[in-house]
């Protein structure tokens, strides 16, 4: 299995004392900073689901087909049915060029893998648990021989030449820009100040024109507000497959100059209304 990728505990040890040192208010909420495990599969129920590790079937195929343009990436397990729906979203918002992307709560790196398999891209992945960080490495390194995969706890210094960098969460002061900047079930995990903290940090390095991408459940872990800052336009807000409670939804953000304030207050007006049709649906099947 592609995910069977042994832990290395050495870059693990490393990681775990910086975290100890220096992660502070960045620390993980919901995860523990400590994990005991010797392969990324150990770690999957957690990251991606039980029901995201099962091969993928002809209905869940169906479920997500709405999603899907043409088949960029091997779906073989539910995950990457969600992996395959991200790079179809965020693509008609996205020049043909090379891009730049940062993900914050990039796990062992799905959907940096799908970037690097399809497109010319510097990817930066963000996380904060200790052994994502190291299975992160381990994996796409793996995966990507031939690539430029680099990481802090590597020996590696960050710079713009690498194709792809893990970092964790407090160490992410130089650097950016980004075309994209992203968030897939992360922030849902997250305490308020963090969930403050990185939406403003996003408007920071996203660069003008750029996309924000964001795909959380605002019923799960964390239920408090979420501050777009004003001059993010938002282009896309709807559940999609991978919403498994009604206050679920994908955000595509175009950040701008003006205030979009009124826009922000419509769209989620017209969500509420898919939530209510999503709840009489889900009454009706009971």
């Amino acid at each position: 299995m592609r995910l069977d990728v042994p832990a290395n505990r050495a870059m693990l040890a490393d990681i775990l004392t910086d975290a100890r040192d220096n992660a502070g208010s960045l620390s993980p909420t919901v995860w523990p900073v400590e994990i005991e495990t010797k392969t990324l599969t150990d770690m999957l129920d957690g990251l991606i689901g039980q029901a995201g590790r099962l091969p993928v079937t002809a209905r869940s195929r169906e479920y997500f087909a709405p999603f899907l343009g043409r088949e960029r990436i091997p779906i073989e397990i539910n995950t990457d049915l969600g992996t395959a729906m991200d790079l179809d979203l965020t693509g008609p918002f996205l020049p043909d060029t090379p891009i730049r992307v940062c993900e914050v709560g990039g796990g062992y790196g799905r959907l940096a893998e799908a970037f690097l398999s399809t497109r010319p891209v510097h990817y930066v992945l963000v996380d904060s648990v200790p052994a994502v960080l190291m299975y992160a490495y381990e994996y796409l390194h793996a995966i990507f021989p031939d690539k430029r995969i680099g990481s802090v706890y590597a020996g590696h210094q960050y710079s713009t030449n690498w194709d792809c960098f893990i970092l964790p969460a407090w160490r992410t002061g130089d650097i950016g820009p980004f075309d994209l900047t992203v968030n897939i079930e992360s922030m849902q995990e997250m305490n308020e100040s963090q969930v403050s903290y990185f939406l403003e940090w996003f408007d920071e390095v996203t660069v003008p024109d750029g996309i924000v991408y964001i795909s959380n459940a605002r019923d799960h872990f964390y239920k408090g507000p979420w501050p777009f800052p004003s001059n993010w336009e938002p282009l896309y807000w709807h559940n999609t497959p991978r919403s498994w409670s009604p206050d679920h939804p994908t955000i595509i953000f175009r950040k701008g100059t003006g205030d979009y304030t009124a826009r922000c207050r419509k769209a989620e007006r017209l969500f509420e209304r898919e939530m209510t049709e999503w709840r009489i649906e889900q009454a009706s099947l009971a």
